[in-house]
């Protein structure tokens, strides 16, 4: 985390769907790892903007990867259009989900 702070939620699957794992909330230089098969919200703490450096360790783009409805948690391929429509619903969201 650069600049600012952030709450993660994460979760895993199981029982057919995702399942609340734990939290994680980032301030300045803070580094949190997650396992492949995470999914996770991150929220925004405060007024100064959350500022943070993503690293992946493969090809991002060429690896098939889901996305959860965060109204209706259905699981959907990841497109980036899709992503920015469920970006937009997240957004305007009072928590994350399963919390």
């Amino acid at each position: 985390m650069l600049s600012g702070s952030e709450k993660n939620t994460i979760y895993r699957r199981g029982g057919g769907g995702l399942e609340y794992a734990n939290e994680a909330v980032l301030t300045p230089g803070a580094i949190l790892t997650m396992p492949a098969d995470a999914a996770h919200v991150a929220e925004c703490l405060g007024e100064e903007p959350a500022i943070g450096l993503h690293v992946y360790g493969g090809d991002v783009l060429g690896v098939e990867r889901s996305m959860w409805d965060p109204e209706t948690l259905e699981e959907h391929p990841l497109t980036w259009d899709h992503y920015e429509i469920m970006a937009q619903k997240a957004s305007g969201a009072e928590k994350p989900p399963l919390t």
